[in-house]
């Protein structure tokens, strides 16, 4: 929680989500910019470091976006709440964590 103040507000509690973005590519270096805006902690997996997007993560894995196993253990270690799949090989086989997908649907797995 990070916690803030506001003339003329009481003490405001921001719940700080833990977001993985998949993919290294134009579209996911927008979609980190837009969640590091709303304050989200973002990590990011990606096969060639796109260096926008390195700055902006707090973490960064790099290897085969579609090595499943990998990518979750490596989710699961930073607690991980949200997952951004960018590519069009989508990683739709993380369990228990909410997933946006091109389709714009959330699914759980």
């Amino acid at each position: 929680m990070r916690e803030t103040r506001n003339p003329g507000l009481h003490l405001l509690r921001i719940a700080v989500m833990k977001v993985l973005v998949v993919g290294g590519g134009g579209r996911e270096h927008a979609i980190v910019e837009a969640l590091r805006r709303s304050q989200a902690d973002v990590y990011a997996a990606m096969s060639n470091q796109n260096p926008g997007i390195r700055r902006r993560s707090k973490d960064v894995l790099l290897g085969d976006v579609t090595d499943v196993e990998r990518i979750v253990s490596w989710a699961r270690g930073h607690g991980i709440e949200l997952a951004v799949i960018g590519p069009e090989a989508p990683l739709e086989k993380i369990p228990h964590v909410p997933i946006y997908n091109d389709d714009r649907k959330v699914q759980m797995r």
